[in-house]
């Protein structure tokens, strides 16, 4: 990947951090920093995922890949441990929650290929809440 493709991953993911917590606090919600934070982390999540087999900024070297990605990891578990401070008080800030949890398990199979219920019941969320976003 190239300096060019590394700066523009960067700069997307920093513009949708940006604008997606403007929209929420103008929205004037009671979960606007729930929501924010959530919106963030999706953000980021989409700049990660560019960076594996078949994202437009692929790194094929695994090692590479780790250390590029590293940081991004880390900014999530601190948007997770802030997102989980909080108590969502309305659907919209359920909702951010749900797409956050549906951007970081988008692989998570339907209701159908679970075994346990509460793996049923998270797996019907996050394939509705993708459906409904």
């Amino acid at each position: 990947m190239n300096r060019r493709a590394t700066i523009r991953a960067g700069l997307a993911g920093a513009a949708a951090a940006v604008a997606a917590p403007a929209v929420a606090y103008a929205a004037g919600s009671p979960d606007a920093e729930l929501i924010a934070l959530c919106d963030r982390f999706v953000a980021r999540e989409r700049v990660y995922r560019s960076y594996f087999e078949g994202g437009a900024n692929y790194i094929a070297d695994e090692a590479t890949q780790d250390a590029v990605t590293e940081r991004i990891t880390e900014e999530q578990v601190e948007l997770i441990d802030a997102i989980v401070e909080h108590r969502a008080t309305t659907l919209e800030g359920l909702k951010a929650v749900a797409l956050a949890y549906a951007a970081y398990c988008p692989d998570i199979g339907g209701p159908d290929s679970e075994s346990y219920p509460e793996e049923k019941l998270i797996s019907m969320l996050a394939r509705d809440v993708r459906r409904m976003a």
